[in-house]
């Protein structure tokens, strides 16, 4: 059985921005994939900003048609998904 995707990392293309324009680039960032997941997926997302890369769980599973529209958003390297593993201690 294939297991449901719920997770996506988001890879940034290198930056030369700095101070608050970065910050803002990736917040414009977020907002993409955001709105993305919702179009696409209809899933929300509370995105984890960690430079240079964002982790986006969603709600919902997350569809091929997803990965590959997230892929055309400028500014983004690579996206992969993930899949959330509990902690053994």
């Amino acid at each position: 059985m294939k297991e449901k995707i719920f997770h996506a990392i988001v890879f940034v293309d290198e930056l030369f921005l700095k101070g608050r324009n970065r910050l803002g680039f990736f917040r414009q960032l977020e907002q993409q994939i955001q709105r993305l997941g919702q179009a696409v997926s209809g899933g929300r997302f509370q995105s984890l900003i960690s430079h240079p890369v964002i982790v986006a769980p969603s709600d919902h599973p997350l569809s091929h048609s997803f990965f590959e529209a997230v892929q055309k958003v400028p500014g983004i390297f690579a996206i992969l998904p993930a899949i959330k593993i509990a902690r053994s201690v």
